[in-house]
């Protein structure tokens, strides 16, 4: 019996798509936010954490699907 559940191969591409262009963004983020250099210390920590936050999300959603 076919698992209901488990998405196509073509569906399985898109979200590892998706997870490697969300870590890709997240990294970008970070360096050009960094490279402004007019944010203060406070602000360059929150864009760290959220442009972490992004490269973490696109890491899980890319290695969860490529493990399945």
């Amino acid at each position: 019996m076919r698992d209901t559940n488990a998405l196509t191969m073509q569906q399985e591409e898109e979200l590892q798509e998706y997870g490697s262009l969300l870590a890709k963004q997240g990294k970008d983020l970070l360096h050009k936010g960094l490279s402004l250099g007019h944010l203060t210390p406070d602000q360059q920590t929150l864009l760290s954490e959220h442009c972490i936050g992004l490269v973490e999300l696109g890491t899980i959603l890319f290695h969860q699907e490529a493990a399945q």
